[in-house]
């Protein structure tokens, strides 16, 4: 049986051995040196690791008092420790109870240690998925900022490896779901990294810092800065580009961000072929990005046509659903309180509002079959009403692949 199988981590639960790994991470007084101590705790922190991958094994490491030995470990032990010791945390960390005993435990200052220390680059990594998986709460993610974990992550995913990037772009996705602190990520270069990463990082650096400037885009004072780094043609590659669904997405809503503001801004989505991918993505997407696409397509008719309101992102990226929730785009979200299923309404009702330079963009929905306007009109009072919903970051354990990683 394999040692990483369910069965097999199961099995090593049932024998006693979450108990006989936590009694590991704690120094024992018959070994012989601090060398053998060192080894059986970096080993032992492995082992919790993959064992942490089951929903149920995290609250049994939990409950044997794992949790207080792994943040020392990380806190205090040699590189690869530290590296075990924040893999398993992040995985523990999918369980709200573990994270209230993780935080308490002192880990958030340990960890944010450990995000910057460039010599160690996949503890940095492991530190950024643990990072994500607490700021999943507010009272963490004042914590994280207040540590200096926004300044950390920033430098994550501009230096960190692949991995690392991503996950420090996850834990930004979090983090900007309060003004405050998407006023910090900017401030410490947030938006010029991620639009960078956006572009250059591998596929889930790419969705996560899609998400993120989605996140960073609900709040007009930024756009420009968006908009500076090349941020709109880099989202625009994204809608067309192969790859994730939750990546074109992301990038629809960041658009339907941006096309709620300045004509300049319309005028760039446009030039950038930002109508041509929002059309064909409102037209082959799956229901969340359909939805995205459709807003960010009636803003740029709203607000590019006759001056009338258009369908602005008044709400937060993940406010309340959190970048490491299992939640998909449920049946019951809506667009201005309209449900899903009617979001192309929101294309119909500006029909005849356009003009120059947006007159393309009549025939391009008439090809989609959304000529008609609704006879009654459509409600312009925001989208999303209930905050965008997330794909879930990690989705199964933290890292996903099993001890050891390379």
């Amino acid at each position: 049986m394999p040692p990483s199988s369910g069965e097999g981590r199961s099995a090593i639960a049932s024998a006693g051995g979450i108990e006989a790994l936590v009694a590991l991470l704690i120094r024992q007084p018959d070994l012989p040196n601090l060398e053998g101590d060192t080894l059986c705790k970096t080993n032992a922190a492995g082992a919790l690791l993959n064992l942490a991958q089951e929903d149920a094994l995290r609250e049994a490491i939990g409950a044997a008092g794992g949790i207080e030995a792994l943040v020392e470990l990380a806190r205090d032990g040699d590189a690869e420790g530290k590296s075990n010791a924040a893999g398993a945390l992040g995985s523990l960390a999918c369980v709200q109870a573990n994270r209230q005993v993780i935080v308490a435990a002192g880990a958030i200052e340990a960890l944010v240690t450990l995000a910057c220390d460039g010599a160690n680059a996949q503890g940095a990594s492991n530190s950024g998925g643990a990072l994500t998986n607490l700021a999943l709460d507010e009272a963490n993610r004042t914590a994280i900022a207040a540590a200096g974990g926004i300044e950390a992550l920033v430098a994550l995913a501009r230096h960190g490896e692949p991995q690392g990037q991503a996950y420090a772009a996850g834990a930004l996705i979090n983090l900007a779901t309060d003004d405050a602190f998407r006023e910090a990520i900017a401030a410490a270069g947030g938006i010029e990294t991620l639009v960078v990463l956006a572009r250059n990082g591998d596929a889930q650096g790419r969705v996560n810092a899609a998400g993120a400037l989605a996140s960073l885009a609900c709040a007009q004072a930024h756009h420009p800065a968006i908009v500076a780094a090349g941020g709109i043609e880099t989202l625009t590659t994204a809608l067309s580009g192969e790859g994730d669904a939750q990546g074109r997405a992301y990038a629809a809503a960041a658009l339907a961000y941006l096309s709620h503001g300045k004509s300049t801004h319309l005028e760039a989505i446009a030039a950038a072929g930002g109508i041509e991918a929002l059309a064909a993505l409102a037209r082959d997407g799956d229901a969340q990005a359909k939805a995205y696409a459709a807003v960010a397509l009636a803003n740029l008719v709203s607000n590019g046509g006759s001056g009338a309101r258009g369908f602005g992102v008044n709400r937060g990226f993940g406010v309340n659903r959190g970048f490491g929730v299992n939640r998909g785009f449920g049946g019951g979200f809506s667009c201005a309180g309209v449900p899903v299923a009617d979001v192309p309404h929101v294309i119909q009702a500006t029909l005849g509002l356009m003009s120059p330079p947006i007159s393309q963009l009549k025939p391009l929905l008439a090809a989609l079959g959304l000529a008609a306007r609704p006879p009654n009109g459509f409600p312009t009072d925001g989208y999303p009403t209930g905050g965008f919903p997330t794909g879930g970051f990690p989705t199964g354990g933290f890292p996903t692949g099993g001890f050891p990683t390379g």
